[in-house]
């Protein structure tokens, strides 16, 4: 059975096509340029297929950020908007739509990980785009709320885009493909350099994941790690996509796990791929299920403490733990409220007759 990208899906325990990371389309970083002059990192931030060997890197300085966000609206008329998988786009620019951009950054040392989840969406209306940009930094088992800010401005042929915000500035490269994310205000600061591309996956409704080795410099110390990329749109009464989970073990195994049909279950279907030295993986089908919860009281519903997975095929199969949950009740009517979760999590999984330890982060939602 033959994957519309290209690679061969893992049916029964047959070795997986070595064509290497598989391009689902031209795909543009939906970026505003942005950026600081004078760092050095430059060097880190190239990346494999998807960049050219030698980085232009645009600067922003706060008092050029209107003029920044200009010429970034002209550059997007060169590139196509994200996959847009809508049967009546007039009638969903009426409607409005959601474009999301989840990265997370997975570093692991020798006696903890660090985790630092970056959330961009942007919302759309006739006559406006509402925007929130979200950081989270976990270490030794503590999650900072780092960041959060929301806005809104004028409508805009490319709502798509990042745009920096405050002391968040942004540093891109050619084909607006993100470099950095910089942050420094007082005492607080935070540096995210993307580096060399590690493969890319596509989801059936046009999302686009990109696995990426990755720095992360905070607090006067540099980590190593590997980031995930995650790119979505849809129309904003469409249903939300659900949980998702990604493991790293060193620099071998990458693993993303999504619900694509999120029900209020423990029991779901998720969507897999992995990359498992030069190898990439993809399963359509995984069973995903919390094998052990407990209460959260706040919103009154069970949130996961631990979860197992096999494939259809079981060809993939894993059980892990949570540690330390970064838990945040929504609003509601009550008395069932809506959950936002982020777990750091670790366990053991299984790819063939391979095995390996992992670490990671889950991102959980009851909504």
């Amino acid at each position: 059975m033959r994957c519309p990208s290209r690679r061969k899906c893992m049916t029964g325990f047959s070795p997986p096509c070595q064509s290497g990371p598989v391009a689902g389309g031209t795909v543009v970083d939906p970026i505003s340029p942005a950026g600081n002059p004078n760092s050095s990192l430059g060097r880190d931030a190239r990346s494999g297929q998807g960049f050219m060997r030698h980085a232009l890197v645009l600067s922003l300085t706060v008092q050029a950020a209107t003029l920044a966000a200009c010429s970034g609206e002209r550059a997007a008329e060169r590139q196509p908007a994200p996959a847009d998988t809508s049967a009546a786009p007039r009638a969903a620019a009426l409607r409005g739509r959601i474009y999301e951009r989840r990265i997370a950054v997975v570093a692991v040392q020798r006696d903890s990980t660090i985790l630092i989840p970056v959330f961009f969406t942007a919302r759309t209306s006739p006559d406006r785009v509402d925007r929130q940009f979200r950081v989270w930094i976990a270490m030794s088992g503590v999650w900072d709320p780092f960041f959060d800010a929301e806005w809104h401005g004028p409508a805009t042929r490319t709502p798509w885009r990042i745009l920096p915000h405050r002391a968040l500035r942004l540093v891109v490269g050619p084909e607006d493909a993100l470099e950095r994310i910089l942050y420094q205000e007082g005492a607080r600061n935070l540096e995210i350099v993307f580096g060399l591309g590690v493969t890319e996956w596509t989801g059936q409704r046009g999302e686009w994941y990109r696995v990426q080795r990755a720095t992360a410099r905070l607090a006067g110390r540099s980590f190593a790690g590997t980031l995930v990329d995650m790119t979505r749109a849809r129309a904003a009464d469409d249903p939300a996509p659900g949980d998702w989970i990604f493991l790293v073990a060193g620099d071998t195994l990458q693993l993303l796990l999504e619900d694509p049909n999120p029900t209020e279950h423990s029991d779901s279907t998720y969507h897999g791929w992995a990359r498992l030295r030069s190898d990439d993986y993809e399963w359509p089908t995984v069973h995903v299920t919390w094998s052990r919860v407990r209460p959260f009281e706040r919103a009154r519903r069970d949130v996961p403490l631990n979860w197992e997975f096999v494939s259809e095929d079981n060809a993939l199969a894993g059980a892990l733990e949570a540690g330390t949950p970064h838990l945040v009740v929504g609003q509601g009517i009550g008395p069932v409220l809506p959950v936002e979760g982020l777990f750091d999590v670790h366990g053991r999984l299984r790819i063939g007759q391979a095995y390996a330890d992992v670490r990671g982060l889950a991102r959980h939602i009851q909504r």
